[in-house]
């Protein structure tokens, strides 16, 4: 059971939602994790331009959720796979620093064959579907 008091309920709620796996796939380590709500709006950011239909819409939102989980790759964060993309180009804004090496990572994964993302949107959807189980156990407190 949660605590009572309601910040340390919330940081807890937060670990939980945390969760982050590794696994290989196409001879690559990856590293994803759960994406939570801030991740999930700013992966719909990064989208919004390409929403023209039903099925668009899905592809493209699996594809933001793939790159918007993707922590490392073969042990490399993703942050230090581009060193030409620094947070004090941003102003530290960190967010728009998180949003320009996204760009820059999407720009290699959509280039990929769908078969590749279709298979990392299936592992994506196992992480999350583990993640949802542990707070599942925790909403029937």
């Amino acid at each position: 059971p949660l605590p009572k008091n309601p910040l340390t309920a919330l940081k807890e709620l937060i670990q939980v939602g945390e969760l982050a796996e590794e696994f290989e796939l196409y001879g690559l380590k990856w590293k994803m994790r759960a994406l939570d709500q801030n991740d999930l709006l700013l992966s719909l950011d990064a989208i919004k331009d390409s929403l023209d239909t039903q099925s668009g819409k899905f592809m493209a939102m699996a594809t933001a959720q793939v790159i918007y989980s993707i922590e490392e790759i073969n042990g490399i964060p993703i942050y230090s796979i581009f060193p030409d993309i620094k947070l004090e180009d941003f102003n530290n804004d960190e967010q728009e620093y998180i949003f320009a090496v996204k760009r820059a990572l999407k720009k290699y994964l959509t280039s990929l064959p769908p078969q590749v993302l279709d298979d990392m949107y299936a592992k994506y959807t196992e992480i999350d579907k583990k993640r949802n189980e542990a707070l599942d156990e925790l909403k029937n407190f």
